[in-house]
């Protein structure tokens, strides 16, 4: 049936068999959600999330599209890798150090 069509919880485009043997599909492993995505389309949805501030000052979370689980650290350092995660940490310092007035970040 359709239903057992894997699409990808961001792009929402079927996930074919050739993007899975080609590498270019992960799947969450958290609790509960094994949904599947393009690496790309989930790299392109997490730097604008991370990137993005609440009212609070925090940062929005990254989340399954399809079903609303929150990705943990640990699986975005997995997914996007370790050298990207610390760019987007980056990121979001100088971000909050533009936010505090005479906090002059070093270089």
């Amino acid at each position: 049936s359709h239903l057992d069509v894997p699409t990808c919880a961001y792009c929402l485009a079927t996930i074919t068999d050739a993007d899975q043997t080609s590498g270019k599909v992960q799947m969450f492993l958290a609790e509960g959600c094994f949904h599947q995505f393009h690496t790309d389309c989930f790299r392109n949805y997490a730097k604008k999330q991370l990137l993005t501030k609440l009212p609070s000052g925090d940062f929005c979370e990254c989340k399954c599209k399809k079903c609303g689980t929150v990705v943990q650290a640990e699986d975005l350092r997995e997914t996007l890798g370790r050298e990207w995660l610390q760019n987007i940490r980056e990121q979001q310092t100088k971000m909050m150090m533009a936010d505090v007035e005479g906090i002059v970040q070093c270089p």
